[in-house]
């Protein structure tokens, strides 16, 4: 199946290549190069997968979304550090990769959280109550995020 960008689709580059045993990475491989894609995209989804954090207050955050006057706001209206802590974290995965079938983005959120709950662990040594990475699924609007809560 060709996308909107005219290239093939992992199951297609495998197919296309039989016998060969191609890998994941070959494909990765021949989709750089034929897109011409841009490296930055590449370390975007670096830290996409294994972001910078920082812990304010006991509290976890993922350095390139917080905002210490947005936290400061949600403080003095009362809201509690692990509710900031979600809410200051959360990522919309459907709104991210616009047009992915809902079980993908859901595919994609676990794969994030699994990385973070990794990064987490080594990096706060996973400190009861610091928070866990999980996946929220709202099915009615079909939409799928990713966020740390507290554990």
């Amino acid at each position: 199946m060709i996308n909107k960008c005219n290239l093939f689709t992992l199951e297609d580059f495998l197919l296309a290549n039989k016998p060969k045993k191609l890998t994941e990475i070959d494909y990765v491989h021949a989709v750089y190069k034929l897109a011409d894609l841009p490296i930055d995209l590449f370390f975007c989804f670096t830290k996409l997968l294994i972001p910078e954090i920082r812990i304010i207050e006991g509290s976890i955050f993922l350095d390139e979304y917080f905002d210490l006057d947005t936290y400061k706001l949600y403080l003095s209206e009362g809201k509690s550090s692990s509710e900031i802590q979600l809410w200051m974290n959360l990522i919309e995965i459907t709104g991210v990769f616009e047009g992915v079938k809902e079980n993908e983005a859901v595919r994609i959120a676990h794969t994030i959280i699994e990385a973070w709950n990794l990064k987490l662990q080594k990096a706060v040594d996973n400190e009861k109550g610091m928070g866990k990475a999980r996946v929220i699924h709202d099915q009615e609007n079909g939409e799928v995020f990713v966020t740390i809560d507290c554990a």
